[in-house]
């Protein structure tokens, strides 16, 4: 298995001629990147380590999105922190147990 040890390997991964999401060859004015993992599943303080950024359609980009905000909001909720209103993709409800209250 290839290794992808240091910026110039992934210098070299960023040029692919295709997409790494459905294998076609990408055209020069139909070309978008992703970041791997998404963005939204990084917790900020790790923001300044690089990801894996990856060329792709824009469709075929686009196809993920909202898994990827529904997994990123995921993961924020471990950290105890909840999207904007607007920006919910998951379906979820806040409730409190008096019982456990009481053992704080």
């Amino acid at each position: 298995m290839p290794s992808l040890i240091g910026q110039k390997a992934l210098q070299i991964v960023n040029r692919l001629p295709f997409c790494y999401v459905c294998g076609q060859l990408l055209d020069r004015n139909n070309k978008n990147r992703d970041h791997v993992p998404p963005s939204t599943c990084i917790a900020q303080s790790d923001k300044a380590h690089s990801p894996f950024i990856l060329p792709t359609h824009p469709a075929c980009n686009a196809s993920f999105k909202v898994d990827d905000e529904r997994v990123g909001q995921f993961l924020s909720l471990l950290y105890g922190k909840l999207a904007k209103q607007e920006n919910r993709r998951l379906e979820y409800q806040q409730f409190s147990n008096p019982a456990l209250a009481k053992l704080n």
